[in-house]
């Protein structure tokens, strides 16, 4: 009876895995994709940052649940891996501020300081803050995209050996 109850939540632990990595992954590659696009588009100075800012901060939100449930399962299978797990988790956040402090950047002095910039001005604020901080996010989103391919591949040996507890052949 105790090995019935043990496989049952041993398999729901897999199953819960499962669905927990693949869900940190694809949220993971969306907040990317939307700060490379605040990164690399010029266009960004004409918009309201608060979109890009609010939408990456909701991915981030999600993103909080899946990352416990498969540290679990990544500590106990391969330590190493959790720790770049973890740390790519991390670099996720720093990537969304150093992203939020170059949008802010980019817009110039603001409508509080009575200055209202025409096109010209808003391209070099543009240009000065992608010099300030914005080749840095640049710099940390490609480190981040590397590691996040590498981690996914070595994750691939682990979500096999999960499923095949979690009967999913």
């Amino acid at each position: 009876m105790f090995q019935r109850l043990r496989k049952k939540i041993e398999k729901k632990r897999a199953q819960s895995f499962l669905d927990n990595v693949r869900a940190w992954y694809q949220t993971s590659s969306e907040i990317s994709e939307v700060m490379g696009m605040a990164l690399h588009n010029q266009s960004v100075i004409q918009a309201d940052i608060g979109y890009i800012i609010d939408a990456a901060d909701r991915m981030l939100f999600r993103l909080r649940s899946y990352i416990p449930v498969s540290l679990g399962i990544l500590r106990r299978r391969n330590p190493n891996l959790a720790q770049r797990f973890d740390k790519a988790s991390q670099q996720l956040y720093q990537l969304r501020n150093e992203t939020t402090r170059f949008l802010i950047r980019s817009q110039g002095p603001g409508p509080m300081s009575g200055d209202d910039p025409d096109d010209e001005a808003r391209i070099l604020y543009y240009y000065q803050a992608l010099d300030e901080v914005g080749f840095n996010a640049r710099d940390i989103k490609l480190d981040f995209d590397r590691e996040l391919k590498s981690i996914w591949n070595d994750l691939q040996l682990i979500i096999v050996q999960e499923k095949a507890i979690a009967n999913l052949r």
